[in-house]
């Protein structure tokens, strides 16, 4: 009687004195200065089999389900109501955990998913799968551009923020694939402001001083840009000005005002290096808009306006702006 309770307790303790060997192991190859990795592989290589022995008898699927997680040592996930009402002829060998489980589930219409090394959870599998294996619908992507991704360069911009510009490059291209700074202000960002000059456009413009000399603006328009007078442009093409004399341009006509800041000026040829202003003109739009307006203001300030857009013709090839 003694002798057989001492043999099974030695049965119960029988991980722990494997564990305890494998504690011991690890001790003596430290002791030895083997590095730690040496020990850690031992139990890896144990845990983590590519194959395992399974003896399961034709059966409910369910329980022959948690009879393969417990031989496989796995965590199975399932819905009850999935299996239930079907079987399985079992199987015995040595099997993969992955083939094992898709011979148990032939027949049955469902499929499996491995979530992680130790984790599978089972799925409705579509029709005409075998082995467990699952062959998943199309996936169609379908994408749409956005009002953003869709601006013109030359067009007034959408809200206060544009994406494309022909300033930095003379050609159409989005403002992040542009290395140089560049600095737009949209037509609705100069509504809101209620520009009445380029400079007031440019006022919150960063590395731009655009009201240096003060209310005399509208007879001398000079903007400065890092320390130098910037030159500017309409549409690209520079703006005749000599000492005195400057050509200032009444933002109602404009679609955008951009700034391509510091000695990238150069695109534009013989420039300061402080930068250089390119004022977009407005374009014919391909649907019709009128507007008038009438403003007056301090001090003694009395203005109008009239923007008429469209097509010419009932075909939409020809269109105008005044």
């Amino acid at each position: 009687m003694t002798r057989r309770k001492a043999k099974d307790c030695a049965y119960r303790s029988s991980g722990r004195a494997v564990g305890l060997r494998y504690a011991l192991l690890g001790t003596v190859l430290l002791g030895l200065g083997l590095p730690a990795a040496a020990f850690a592989q031992v139990p890896a290589a144990i845990s983590s089999p590519a194959t395992v022995s399974l003896s399961i008898a034709s059966q409910a699927l369910d329980t022959a389900l948690t009879a393969f997680a417990d031989q496989a040592g796995l965590k199975l996930l399932f819905a009850s109501q999935d299996v239930s009402g079907l079987r399985t002829q079992g199987l015995s060998g040595r099997f993969a955990p992955g083939d094992a489980l898709g011979r148990l589930l032939a027949g049955t219409g469902l499929g499996y998913r491995f979530t992680d090394a130790r984790t599978v959870t089972l799925v409705k599998a579509p029709t005409g799968t075998a082995n467990g294996a699952m062959a998943l619908p199309p996936v169609q992507v379908q994408g749409q551009a956005s009002a953003a991704d869709a601006q013109d360069p030359r067009g007034p911009g959408v809200g206060y923020v544009a994406t494309r510009s022909e300033t930095g490059t003379k050609s159409d291209t989005p403002l992040i694939e542009i290395p140089q700074a560049i600095s737009t202000v949209t037509r609705q960002q100069m509504d809101d402001q209620n520009a009445q000059s380029v400079r007031d456009a440019l006022r919150y413009t960063s590395g731009v001083v655009p009201e240096r000399n003060g209310l005399n603006g509208d007879a001398y328009e000079q903007l400065y840009g890092r320390g130098f007078v910037m030159e500017e442009y309409l549409d690209g093409l520079r703006l005749p000005n000599n000492a005195y004399n400057i050509l200032a341009v009444d933002p109602y006509d404009l679609a955008r005002v951009e700034v391509l800041h510091g000695p990238a000026s150069v695109l534009y040829g013989q420039a300061n290096p402080g930068g250089t202003v390119n004022l977009v003109s407005k374009l014919p739009t391909d649907t019709p808009q009128h507007e008038v307006f009438l403003q007056g203001g301090s001090p003694g300030q009395v203005s109008g306006g009239f923007d008429l857009s469209g097509p010419v013709d009932p075909d939409g090839q020809l269109l105008y702006r005044l």
